[in-house]
């Protein structure tokens, strides 16, 4: 088996000692587990991150439309009830 060797700072080797801790395993298992996690990731989560959030501004454009829309009715209709009821 290879050996790869890092020199973590103190602060994040408090993180993984604690880390470790919670999980009950130890630092160099919670280590492997990071590194494959991060190995076995690839640009999906990432993209489909970016098109949901896409997908929700659309989606919050279009509301803002609709609601925009709706004011303009509701602007409309006390305009009219104002002049009926100055008549």
């Amino acid at each position: 088996m290879k050996r790869i060797y890092a020199e973590p700072d103190d602060q994040l080797m408090e993180l993984i000692v604690h880390k470790a801790n919670n999980k009950g395993i130890t630092r160099n298992k919670l280590v492997l587990e990071a590194i494959e996690s991060y190995l076995h990731r690839n640009g999906s989560e990432h993209d489909g991150l970016r098109k949901d959030l896409d997908s929700l501004s659309s989606e919050r454009d279009s509301l803002k439309s609709e609601l925009d829309e709706e004011w303009a009715k509701i602007r409309q209709l006390r305009s009219e009830l104002e002049s009926q009821r100055s008549h």
